[in-house]
């Protein structure tokens, strides 16, 4: 009677180690996909910051240019406004593909929905880290 009552207590710690050892190494993996996932989304939002000043920086180039190739003015106008549509598209696109991209069960922890609130976590998390 004792072995059985050993027998029986050491199958049930050696179930309670198994059913423990699959959620702690399941919550390792789950913590390591999150940093990954993390690390990643922060590469990929300084990616675009930078691209934005770029794009800022030529279309500035394009639209002197125009001036200086005497371009009226109006339609310089039409262009810039062109412009900053396409990039305000741009953004909104480029967001949604981002939270689009992500596996279901990790887009919870994306902290942004839109490009400011993207770039607003970007300039905390450079701010965090200097």
């Amino acid at each position: 009677m004792l072995f059985e009552t050993d027998m029986a207590n050491a199958a049930w710690w050696f179930l309670t180690g198994v059913v423990l050892y699959d959620f702690i190494a399941k919550m390792i993996g789950y913590n390591r996909s999150l940093h990954l996932i993390s690390t990643a989304n922060y590469i990929i939002l300084k990616t675009l910051g930078n691209l934005e000043q770029d794009i800022a920086f030529f279309k500035q180039m394009k639209h002197l240019s125009l001036k200086e190739a005497g371009v009226p003015v109006e339609k310089i106008k039409v262009v810039e406004k062109t412009d900053e549509e396409n990039l305000e598209t741009w953004k909104k696109r480029t967001i949604k593909n981002i939270i689009e991209a992500h596996p279901q069960k990790y887009r919870v922890f994306i902290q942004y929905k839109d490009w400011n609130e993207a770039m607003g976590l970007l300039t905390k998390i450079i701010k965090k880290d200097s």
